[in-house]
């Protein structure tokens, strides 16, 4: 089968690729840049639809896998809101033209995925869909760790929650299939395959 990973040069983008041709499937990578890998890599902007449509239909993919981001490999905790301005058009406006693109091709199956980060860090256990959101400003431990990275910062890398799927559970019966990622995405892959 056919993938074409959307940010297969990110961090999850490159552990998925030889997870993914191990099993026997062939796939492509589409990235901003070029970047070492072991599959094909086409270069493209996936906030441009012209451009996605054009890969999509040229590579006809039967399965897309969207990781599309632009994390810096330095983050400064001050600075989220501007350094992931990007990322957060990439998860936005490239998501839609992926699936505008997979619509158009015909495309089966579309994987994206996604991130709980963002809940409260208040409160015990997986936080649940109606779990608050991350407003700012906390007390925390130490002045000099909020003055280095700010309240955000120190919440993110000290208290921050799972997120639980109760919700969709409750609402549309549904229960996880897989344990993990890894185990989910080889699944699913060899399902469609058949």
């Amino acid at each position: 089968m056919r993938v074409l990973i959307a940010g297969a040069s990110g961090v999850i983008g490159r552990q998925l690729t030889p997870m993914l041709q191990e099993e026997g499937h062939d796939v492509v990578g589409l990235a901003r840049a070029a970047f070492p890998s072991s599959a094909r890599v086409v270069q493209a902007d996936a906030l441009d639809l012209d451009a996605v449509v054009r890969v999509v239909s040229e590579t006809r993919p039967d399965v897309i896998v969207n990781m599309l981001t632009a994390i810096p490999g330095q983050l400064d905790p001050k600075r989220f809101a501007e350094q992931l301005e990007l990322t957060n058009r990439l998860r936005i406006q490239g998501t839609s033209n992926l699936i505008t693109a997979a619509a158009e091709v015909g495309v089966r199956q579309f994987l994206s995925q996604g991130l709980a980060f963002a809940y409260d860090p208040g409160g015990e256990g997986p936080a649940s869909e109606d779990a608050p959101l991350f407003a700012g400003a906390r007390r925390v431990p130490t002045f000099l760790a909020r003055w280095a990275i700010g309240p955000w910062g120190v919440a993110f890398m000290t208290a921050l929650r799972g997120a639980a799927n109760d919700r969709a559970r409750r609402i549309l019966g549904w229960q996880p299939a897989f344990a993990s990622w890894r185990t989910g995405f080889t699944a699913e892959l060899r399902s469609t395959a058949r």
